[in-house]
């Protein structure tokens, strides 16, 4: 549970203290108001008093749910739903097979996903892929899909080479293989420097979890370091080679970087927006955003809705102080916090502390399994907007439901079995 807490520190706290030795050069076009805002004392002052008391805030709320790997009850581990790992096998190849079925229907070579960045290679020539839209949202499914199936092999006996029978291994290994690609390609297809840090952080919960109960926190935090800083230098040579000139890490590189990867900056407009409401509205009214997102829920994504915007599209030409006309098929990457914020407020910080009250509330009554699912869907919130990962959430709460409802079920016939 704590990797919240640090993810936390790292999209929101950690460019703060950054900026002190290197500070983010933005210009005009979409970092526009980024750089509107940054010699606006007040916007700063009070975003650091936002980050440190959703800080102190969270602290408390861990603490008292006491949410750890140590306490895990895995007896209703849903590995032991048959139907539950079929779903997992189904999303994890689910947007590969589609990215080539697409791909031939529309022609182009599915293996330009090998070159490395290919999508900065063509995002400034409006290149739209056949059906990406699809493949894009599914991706993050696969991944999380992937790192779990991973974690339920039984390495202790895939590799008990005089215990086992080789077919037991050789089939549990090519499983391990093919996920292990499955895994790779879904991040090669994405495409973008914040998949590196997402499927990083998925990966890092999941060990967590399966594989180090019984360890101090501290281990997570290392090892959560780790894998930040070879996120961080990837990104920088993704930065470098695609979207900046010249090799030296300066700037601009740092400009890049942060807005790839860290989330301060979108807040910090958010803010920005509900101090000088006059000047400057991301949206229009308390909870446009959400009521516009939910024409990005599938199957209704796909319905001719002409006025479908999701709040990236709001905050993009808020930034740029221009109309939604104006824009192109780019966007800006924000987050949920300051989506709330966008649309409440600082009521929205309000409603955060809320939500993620009934979060640790939830995680403390959950498998281990449930944990990991919830836990890195927690991590797309901090991360992307709700229009872009709204499908990893739609397939969570169906999820529930069917679960609920067999549960129920299940009672029905218990208790006509009893009266019987």
């Amino acid at each position: 549970m704590w990797f919240i807490y640090f993810i936390f520190f790292f999209l929101f706290c950690f460019p703060v203290a950054f900026n002190y030795f290197l500070k983010a050069y933005y210009y005009s076009g979409y970092w526009y108001g980024y750089s509107v805002i940054q010699d606006d004392v007040l916007t700063c002052v009070i975003y650091d008093i936002v980050i440190i008391a959703i800080a102190i805030a969270s602290y408390f709320i861990i603490e008292h749910y006491k949410v750890d790997e140590t306490t895990i009850d895995d007896s209703h581990s849903f590995f032991k739903k048959k139907i539950v790992v079929c779903g997992l096998y189904a999303f994890a190849v689910a947007p590969i097979l589609l990215f080539f079925l697409f791909s031939i229907v529309g022609k182009y070579n599915p293996f330009i996903i090998f070159k490395f960045g290919w999508r900065y290679t063509y995002e400034n020539q409006h290149w739209d892929y056949v059906g990406y839209g699809a493949v894009e949202r599914l991706t993050y499914i696969s991944i999380v899909s992937v790192a779990l199936l991973i974690s339920y092999l039984n390495f202790k006996r895939m590799f008990s080479f005089k215990n086992e029978s080789k077919s037991y291994i050789i089939l549990n290994i090519c499983k391990l293989l093919g996920l292990i690609i499955c895994f790779a390609l879904a991040i090669l297809i994405q495409g973008k420097r914040s998949i590196f840090l997402y499927s990083a952080l998925v990966t890092a919960i999941t060990l967590s979890f399966k594989f180090m109960r019984n360890k101090k926190f501290w281990i997570s935090l290392i090892s959560l370091a780790f894998v930040i800083s070879v996120v961080v230098f990837v990104c920088i040579y993704l930065a470098k080679e695609y979207r900046i000139s010249g090799e030296d890490f300066g700037p601009q590189s740092y400009t890049a970087l942060r807005v790839d990867l860290f989330r301060d900056q979108s807040l910090k407009f958010a803010i920005y927006s509900a101090i000088h409401s006059k000047e400057i509205r991301i949206v229009s009214f308390p909870g446009q955003s959400y009521l516009t997102e939910i024409f990005y829920l599938f199957p209704i994504v796909y319905l001719p809705i002409g006025f479908k915007r999701g709040y990236e599209t709001y905050f993009t030409a808020s930034e740029m102080l221009a109309p939604i006309s104006y824009l192109d098929a780019g966007r800006l990457t924000n987050s949920g916090i300051d989506e709330l914020v966008a649309n409440f407020s600082f009521f929205g910080i309000l409603i955060y502390l809320v939500l993620f009250c009934l979060f640790v509330r939830r995680l403390s009554k959950s498998s281990s399994d449930t944990k990991i699912v919830l836990i890195v869907g927690f991590v797309l919130f901090l991360m992307y907007t709700t229009s872009y990962i709204c499908w990893y959430f739609e397939i969570l709460l169906i999820a529930y439901i069917c679960d609920r409802f067999i549960k129920y079920l299940n009672r029905r016939r218990a208790l006509h079995g009893k009266e019987a």
